[in-house]
């Protein structure tokens, strides 16, 4: 087993940041089981996740 890195970009709802538990479902959806991650970059329309987890 490795840990895989993705960078994940989720719509940025009007004003707040998601939820943690919209966040790790996202990360989900991409393929990983998470075991970290950070919001890197935000901008008006979406923002980036760094997410480290195990390839599903």
């Amino acid at each position: 087993m490795a840990i895989i890195e993705k960078r994940i970009k989720i719509p940025l709802k009007k004003g707040s940041l998601p939820e943690i538990n919209i966040i790790e479902n996202a990360i989900i959806q991409a393929g990983l089981e998470p075991v970290r991650w950070a919001i890197v970059d935000i901008n008006e329309k979406e923002y980036t996740i760094l997410a480290n987890g195990i390839q599903k």
